[in-house]
This record gives structure tokens, C-alpha cells and sequence, in this order.
């Protein structure tokens, strides 16, 4: 938020900022644990095909986990009055800042640990901007964030004076 504060024109107001929901962790974080289990087990099953299996589980479970920790931390999405900003992504680190007048269509999609645990994934399609498309995944209440996305493109706009084309 800071960062979008500073880039804030006059008389712009935030209505919304989204982040994203630590429900998210508990798939790569139960396949992690499984693989540790698995591991932990080796001695009472001595199958070679069980001890491949546990530590491609744990492999697989670490990515997803550090994936998705890193997901958490540097996904935000403000909406304003104006514009849509969104960051995501530690390395690289992507920025997207969008006049709501460019957007096309916004929707939202969840699946089912999204339905049960209140998030999902809020989608950004402009096609006058080289059909840029972004997800913005895991994000809390998306169909809310979405709706007020929406809500506010069909306002109309005017220009700030400061901003209109010279006569």
C-alpha cells in the first residue's frame, strides 16, 4: 500500500486492497508433511519404490510450500477510483498499474479449497493494451474484489483539469 500511496494522483481514493489468503498454504504444506512422513517411515517400509515416492513428495511439497509462502507475501491488489494496481511475484517481481478506462472485462474464478476457505482468483483482460491478461490468484473474497473492480468501471470518468487535453 505504501508504494501505491506515493503514486496516488489528486482527489484518487483507494476503494479496495486485496491480498492474497493463507488457506492457500495448506495443500503444499500437507504434501510436504506427507513427504516427511513418508521419509520418517523408511525403516518400516523397506520398499525402494516408497522411499522414490516420499522424497519426491517432500520435494514436491517444498517448492509448492515456498511457492506459495512467496505467493502470500508479495501479492497485493488496490483498486481506486482511477486504477487498478497489482504486484506479484518475489523474483521477478512484476508491476502492473492500469486505468480502469483500458480494462475490458474483469471475473473471478474459484475452486474448491478457494469455495470452502473464502478465496479465489480475480482475472484482468484488456485488450487495447496488447491483450494483457493477469491472475491475480489466491486472492480473498474475489467475487467482492471483482464485483467492485466492476463497479467502479462503469462509473464515468472525468479527468482531473491538471490531465485534460490541451484546447
Amino acid at each position: 500500500m505504501d508504494k501505491v500511496s506515493e503514486q496516488l494522483r489528486v482527489g484518487e481514493k483507494v476503494i479496495v486492497t486485496a491480498k492474497s489468503h493463507a488457506g492457500a498454504l495448506i495443500v503444499p504444506v500437507l504434501v510436504l508433511v506427507l513427504g516427511i512422513v513418508g521419509i520418517a517411515l523408511d525403516s518400516l517400509v523397506p520398499a525402494a519404490w516408497f522411499r522414490i515416492l516420499s522424497i519426491l513428495l517432500t520435494a514436491l511439497g517444498l517448492w509448492k510450500t515456498i511457492n506459495a509462502v512467496s505467493h502470500l507475501i508479495s501479492t497485493r491488489l488496490t483498486i481506486t477510483d482511477q486504477r487498478i494496481f497489482g504486484e506479484s511475484g518475489l523474483m521477478p517481481h512484476k508491476t502492473m498499474i492500469l486505468e480502469l478506462d483500458d480494462m475490458d472485462a474483469v471475473d473471478s474464478k474459484r475452486d474448491l479449497f478457494g469455495s470452502l476457505l473464502g478465496y479465489g482468483t480475480v482475472v484482468v483482460n484488456a485488450a487495447g493494451k496488447g491483450n494483457l491478461r493477469v491472475e491475480y490468484r489466491q486472492i480473498v473474497n474475489a467475487p467482492e474484489v471483482a464485483d467492485k473492480i466492476r463497479a467502479q468501471m462503469a462509473l464515468p470518468r472525468v479527468m482531473p483539469t491538471a490531465e485534460r487535453a490541451g484546447r
